[in-house]
Order: C-alpha cells, then sequence, then structure tokens
C-alpha cells in the first residue's frame, strides 16, 4: 500500500508500485506497447521536478507505516529473483527456420531498426543486446512472430548469442514478449 499511496499523491504510475518496487527508475524506458508512439518508440522515464519539502518527511513516514503494518507474504521458495512475468519454454529447435531464412530476416529488421532508431551499421558492440531487443520485439509485436522462431533467429544471426549462449537468447526473448 505505500508505494501506491506515494504513486497517487505524486501522480506516478501505479503499475510501478509492487512491495520491492518504488516506481520507475529514471533513464529506463516505458516499454509497455500502449506507451509506443507511432515511430515504434517508447518514453524515456525522466524527473520532471525535484524539491525537498517537509511534506514529503510526512508522506514518506505514512508509507513506511502502511508498510510495516501491512500482512507479509510468506517467503518465496524460488528466490528473490525467480522470474515473475516470463515463459521459459523457448526452445529453437522446434522452429522451421533456416540459417538463410535468419540471415535474411534478422538483416533487413536490423536495417529497418538502424534507420529509425539513428543506429550506424554495422552495430557496434555496445549496441548488441538493444539491437537483438528491438528485433525479437518487432517481428513479435508487428508480425506476429513466435517465442521459438525469435529464439532460432538469434541463434544463427546474433554475435551476442553465439557468445553468451541459450541463457542470452531466452532473456532476450523474455524480455521483449513477456
Amino acid at each position: 500500500m505505500g508505494p501506491l499511496l506515494l504513486a497517487k499523491r505524486y501522480s506516478g504510475d501505479p503499475g510501478a508500485t509492487g512491495t520491492n518496487q518504488l516506481g520507475r527508475l529514471p533513464g529506463f524506458r516505458n516499454v509497455k506497447p500502449m506507451h509506443e508512439d507511432a515511430n515504434g518508440g517508447h518514453p524515456l522515464v525522466i524527473i520532471k521536478r525535484s524539491t525537498f519539502a517537509p511534506v514529503a518527511i510526512d508522506l514518506l513516514s505514512e508509507a513506511r507505516d502502511l508498510i510495516a503494518n501491512s500482512p507479509s507474504l510468506p517467503p518465496s521458495t524460488l528466490g528473490p529473483c525467480a522470474p515473475t512475468n516470463s515463459n521459459l519454454d523457448i526452445d529453437p529447435s522446434r522452429s522451421p527456420m533456416t540459417a538463410n531464412e535468419a540471415h535474411e530476416i534478422y538483416n533487413a529488421e536490423v536495417e529497418h531498426q538502424a534507420d529509425r532508431k539513428g543506429w550506424r551499421l554495422p552495430i557496434q558492440k555496445g549496441l548488441r543486446s538493444d539491437v537483438d531487443y528491438a528485433v525479437v520485439f518487432n517481428l513479435h509485436f508487428r508480425y506476429g512472430f513466435y517465442p521459438d522462431d525469435l529464439a532460432a533467429l538469434l541463434n544463427f544471426e546474433s554475435e551476442k548469442a553465439a557468445e553468451r549462449g541459450m541463457d542470452y537468447v531466452i532473456r532476450t526473448v523474455n524480455a521483449a514478449i513477456y
């Protein structure tokens, strides 16, 4: 209840008020489909104003009391970093995609994303994760690609997937579509 109270009082995002989340961090993007603009971009979370006021101490104190007095959930048996909204049943071997198809699709989508986002080709090391995410996201939501096909695509074409392996592929596909 405490984080939700803060979100309501300061017109924050009530969807970013989980028990372990006190809001969105500046510098990240709100990638919910409902916030996507006409060009496929997402808004950057920024701090519009920041002032320290005595009322903030009272509000934080009230939120702390609400959290302390709320019933606690039983401890998770999965641990603190357990996935909450993902599908780990992703298997690129179930995809009929060939290496040639993956090459054509991946390169065309990278060119499209580079044109939209102003990225230089070839993609440099610092942007490879962003590119893979953008490719997977767009292919899934715009063209309906299935998770197994997206995983196969990354396995065939992503330099980072070649370095990091299946864990990277699954995390990227999960992050982009779930």
